[in-house]
Order: C-alpha cells, then structure tokens, then sequence
C-alpha cells in the first residue's frame, strides 16, 4: 500500500510540476503579461465598451492576485511533499495530507476563475454572449487538436476526444 502511495504521489507530483492552472476561465494561460494579451484580445472580438473593458482587467487582475498567491501556496507544498518523498522512509499520511491540501487549492483557483468568467458574462449583451461562446467554442475545439496530436487519449474533461 505504501509503495502504491508513493508511486501515486511521485506521478501526481510530476503532472502538478508540468501542468500548472490555468491562470483565467477566460481562455487559457494569461501569460508573462498578466492577462493583458487576453483582455486586448477579447475587447476586439467582443467589441467591449470602455466600461466593460476596465471592468474585465479589474476583475482578471484580482482573480490573478487570489490564484496566484494559491498557486505559490502549491509551490512550497510541492516542495514538502518532494522532501518527503526523498527520505528513507516517506511518511504516507503526510504525503497524503499534502496532496490533498494541493488539490484542494487547484480546486478553489479553479472555482475563483469560474466566478470571474460568469461575473463576465453577466456584464455583456446577449450579442457579446452569443460571440463569446462561438469563442470558447473554437478554443476547445484547438484545445482538442493540440490533445490529439500529442497522442493523449483524453480531454481534461477526462473524457475520450472526439473523432
């Protein structure tokens, strides 16, 4: 049981290490630029009025701020749980305490970008919707050609892709 664990956290541990969040629902990595690539990108083809633009950078840049500082909490909580794993003899329980307490983060970052997305979404016109989930659309359907063609065989929905 314990080599399972162990064997379980070594890989949870790798994936963590290479596939950080998303850092907004609103379509992806925001990058080095803090969102600023994503907000100009979405005022174009959405047409955001001024109002709705500023209020998209605020909301994103809080978002950021709040997933950030998780993000940074999972970072020193990898490192624990690496230390551990390198010892002679890893404690288990502690290894699973940590995991837990990463996913648990990965969970609330996720729910604070989902927040934002649907605080979005309330401040556009049916119009801006309609756009907008044309945009997500063809986001996913990249999303699912990107999966592809690296041979994975599911989406992060965790379901097979589409053929």
């Amino acid at each position: 049981m314990k080599i399972k664990l162990l064997f379980v956290a070594f890989l949870v541990s790798t994936l963590i290490a290479s596939c950080p969040l998303p850092s907004c629902a609103m379509g992806g990595p925001m990058g080095h630029d803090g969102g600023k690539k994503m907000v100009e990108r979405l005022a174009k083809d959405l047409a955001l009025t001024k109002e709705q633009k500023e209020k998209l950078v605020k909301m994103t840049a809080e978002t950021d701020k709040q997933t950030n500082a998780l993000e940074a909490k999972n970072g020193g909580l990898f490192d624990k749980m690496q230390a551990e794993i390198e010892k002679d003899k890893p404690d288990t329980a502690v290894i699973s305490k940590l995991l837990n307490e990463i996913g648990k983060n990965r969970t609330e970052a996720e729910i604070k970008r989902l927040n934002t997305l649907i605080e979005f979404k309330k401040c556009l016109t049916p119009e801006q919707v309609n756009r907008f989930k044309e945009i997500r659309k063809r986001q996913e359907k990249h999303f699912k050609e990107r999966v592809n063609s690296h041979g994975l065989k599911k989406t992060v929905s965790g379901q097979p892709p589409e053929n």
